[in-house]
């Protein structure tokens, strides 16, 4: 199970291939400056199941 927020998820619980990298998180971006409180990222529930499905598809086609 992974946490839900409404209809939200973080998609790296749901499918754990995913890399998420937010540079507004951390002061690595062309501002300089932490500009999210958080680095995590959470997902409508229907987008994350539609990338995974795609990523699974281009991971057979890969194989």
């Amino acid at each position: 199970m992974y946490n839900e927020k409404g209809n939200l998820v973080k998609l790296v619980e749901m499918d754990n291939d995913f890399i998420i990298y937010l540079r507004y998180a951390m002061t690595d971006n062309f501002t300089g400056q932490k500009i999210y409180n958080s680095g995590e990222c959470w997902i409508d529930k229907n987008t994350a199941e539609i990338l995974i499905k795609a990523k699974n598809i281009f991971k057979v086609c890969n194989d």
